[in-house]
């Protein structure tokens, strides 16, 4: 998701469920290379500023596994994991959407940025860089077509989100699932 959406309170709130601890949380903000960020005028917005061949191995090495519920589980959280081709590596994918207004006005709130920043690099990144999202989940359940489970951080509760992510990961078939509503959620994203 985007700024603010809420992707790390989810991934803590997860690995207490497995009884784990933060330190099995993969954040994506740890592979940003300072080089490249310096080298492409300080944007922290780009995907060609994270070191994706570090994380890739970090994540196939498995360090930071969790074993839970007869289940090897890996907890990665960022703005950008839904590029190709780490997305092929994930076997379940959450998506927590947030909409510009309350995503600027969380980040202003927790971890500013000039305004103009905002709204030239971070928004219209994070819409560039997620508009196929919205097609992948249309193509859920058919070949190469992955499922999203798509949280709603502007209307749903903490808790809420926790409940409904632990019941996705472990298929649980009492997870309830407004597909039409999630699917206008990620198409909100191609259409700004």
């Amino acid at each position: 998701g985007a700024t603010r959406s809420r992707k790390s309170t989810l991934a803590k709130n997860l690995v207490k469920f497995f009884k784990s601890d933060e330190k099995h949380i993969m954040h994506l903000d740890d592979y940003f290379s300072l080089e490249l960020v310096f080298a492409n005028n300080n944007n922290w917005e780009l995907p060609k500023v994270i070191d994706w061949g570090e994380l890739k191995s970090d994540m196939n090495e498995q360090k930071l596994i969790i074993h839970s519920h007869g289940r090897k589980i890996i907890l990665v959280e960022g703005f950008l994991l839904f590029k190709e081709p780490l997305i092929c590596d994930f076997d379940k994918m959450i998506y927590l959407w947030v909409d510009k207004e309350e995503a600027k006005k969380r980040r202003m709130d927790t971890k500013p940025v000039k305004e103009e920043y905002f709204e030239n690099e971070v928004w219209p990144n994070f819409l560039y860089h997620n508009q196929h999202l919205a097609k992948m989940r249309a193509n859920k359940g058919k070949k190469g077509g992955n499922d999203i489970l798509v949280l709603d951080s502007t209307k749903e509760s903490e808790d809420e989100m926790t409940q409904k992510a632990i019941k996705f990961i472990l298929n649980q078939k009492d997870l309830e699932r407004y597909d039409n509503h999630e699917q206008e959620l990620l198409q909100s994203i191609s259409e700004e």
